[in-house]
């Protein structure tokens, strides 16, 4: 080992090559980075209800009346009516529907809850969608004499009668897994203590009304 390379290594760090130093400039530079990003998305999310606000009123105030008053002025039967308010309606509910489901699935902190929170929120799109068009083809048989398309609309019902039957089951597991998560034990046994039918059930909670709501009309109580 030379000279120069033993007196650099005995030589003190300066204070702006400290190790120490790196660490913390790294740091501060992740955390503005992480705040810079967080002020980009509340921007984005700001700027996305406004323009999804705006949109309705502009629907609900503007196309919708104009979209009935040239209907009426063309002297239009009142079945027709039905397609623009539908399709406004449902319009508008979908994109509020998939904002939910977007902000849950990327806030996904409790998925035990969240999955099934998801599922019911899909009941949204699937029933607009399938309600939007089994409106359609029942006003292409009985208007425009197609009759023919009025046989397919028994295909958006029948879905639309199976996911809110599914949505009504997700629905249920949630309430359950909700009791589960909250006091800790089985459902069977928090609303068993709730109703005061078993006896020797142990104290899950220090506050009697967490685990009861009171009905007006005894003996119900959950």
């Amino acid at each position: 080992m030379d000279e120069d390379t033993a007196a650099r290594l005995v030589e003190p760090l300066a204070p702006d090559d400290s190790p120490g130093r790196s660490r913390r400039v790294s740091s501060l530079d992740d955390d503005a980075l992480y705040e810079q990003l967080q002020r980009r998305r509340r921007i984005a999310g700001s700027v996305t209800r406004w323009a999804y606000a705006l949109g309705v009123m502009f629907l609900m105030a503007v196309a919708l009346p104009y979209s009935l008053y040239l209907l009426a002025a063309n002297g239009a039967s009142p079945v027709k009516f039905l397609l623009p308010v539908a399709a406004v309606f449902a319009g508008a509910s979908v994109p509020l529907a998939g904002a939910g489901i977007f902000r849950h699935v990327s806030n996904y902190y409790q998925p035990a809850l969240q999955v099934y929170v998801v599922r019911v929120l899909w009941m949204v799109p699937v029933y607009a969608v399938c309600s939007f068009s089994e409106l359609c083809l029942w006003l292409a048989a009985l208007e425009w004499g197609r009759g023919g398309a009025g046989r397919y609309a028994t295909i958006f019902e029948t879905l639309r009668e199976c996911y809110e039957a599914y949505t009504v089951l997700n629905f249920f597991y949630f309430m359950v897994t909700f009791l589960e998560v909250h006091y800790g034990d089985d459902a069977s046994r928090v609303l068993a203590r709730g109703r005061g039918d078993v006896a020797g059930v142990a104290d899950l909670d220090a506050d009697e009304d967490d685990a009861s709501v009171k009905h007006p009309c005894p003996p119900y109580r959950w």
